[in-house]
């Protein structure tokens, strides 16, 4: 047995799950992934400035992994850490070609450019983005590449409305927590109060209320209290860094998504 196979499984039995979590650091395991074949391309579309992150070379023939974060998170935070961990014991992905899309202004440090009449993004016109963004602008040819779609939460409404729209765009898809439904009640009414807020000028107390709802978002079971303010605090060090009015817009256009039909899921092939 090779000394990597020992290690890893020395790891996985050290994971208990009555263990207290101790020693979490998000920040800096968020930012291990390895930078030097990193290219970052910045886009216009419709919805604003896209940023993409690639890792690898687009002109060789492997197969292409796409990834699209939840709301207020970039890749940084959302995918680093997988593939982190999983490149520490493996080289599988040596064999793929990384692109992490982040949304329209929701990359750090992103400037807030408004666009007459949009308030919210909507998923198909985002889907629209996605696809303009792999055939015109990094000029992939999907009909000769393997294409896999690698979501989380809200994306995976997003990556789901571009495979029925593009059924033969890709090869797969791997989606964590998606929802199909529309809002629920208890969605439908922050909305709303999002929308009487802005038109009030009393925003900014709504604001403050929806980055704290993003924590538990992530880590819905709050382990011991020092551990947890850890955490609280790495992702709000996170979240300082993104535009909060861009990513108020990803939000609500994830409020308003429509239903995911068992038709719409036949049309994929």
């Amino acid at each position: 047995m090779s000394q990597k196979t020992l290690e890893k499984q020395s790891l996985l039995s050290s994971w208990e799950s009555d263990e207290k979590l101790n020693d979490v650091d998000v920040v800096d395991s968020a930012r291990n992934i390895k930078q030097k074949e990193a290219q970052v391309l910045q886009f216009n579309t419709q919805n604003g400035t896209q940023q993409v992150t690639i890792h690898g070379d687009l002109s060789s023939k492997l197969p292409i992994i796409l990834t699209y974060p939840d709301i207020g998170i970039t890749h940084h935070g959302c995918f680093d850490p997988f593939f982190n961990m999983v490149t520490s014991y493996e080289s599988i992905f040596e064999y793929f070609v990384i692109v992490h899309i982040d949304p329209p202004g929701n990359h750090y440090n992103a400037e807030l450019k408004k666009k007459a009449g949009i308030e919210s993004f909507d998923f198909e016109s985002l889907s629209d983005d996605i696809y303009d963004l792999i055939s015109k602008q990094l000029k992939i040819d999907w009909k000769t590449r393997a294409l896999i779609a690698f979501g989380i939460g809200s994306s995976c409404s997003l990556w789901t409305k571009l495979a029925n729209t593009h059924p033969s765009l890709l090869r797969g898809m791997v989606l964590i927590n998606p929802i199909a439904d529309v809002a629920s009640w208890k969605e439908w009414a922050f909305d709303k109060a999002l929308q009487w807020t802005e038109h009030n000028k009393t925003g900014e107390y709504v604001k403050s209320i929806f980055w704290g709802s993003l924590l538990p978002r992530y880590f819905p079971t709050l382990i011991d209290v020092e551990t947890s303010e850890e955490l609280r605090q790495s992702f709000y060090q996170e979240f300082a860094k993104l535009n909060e009015d861009n990513v108020m817009k990803y939000f609500k256009g994830y409020l308003r998504r429509k239903e995911i039909t068992l038709q719409d899921l036949k049309n994929i092939k």
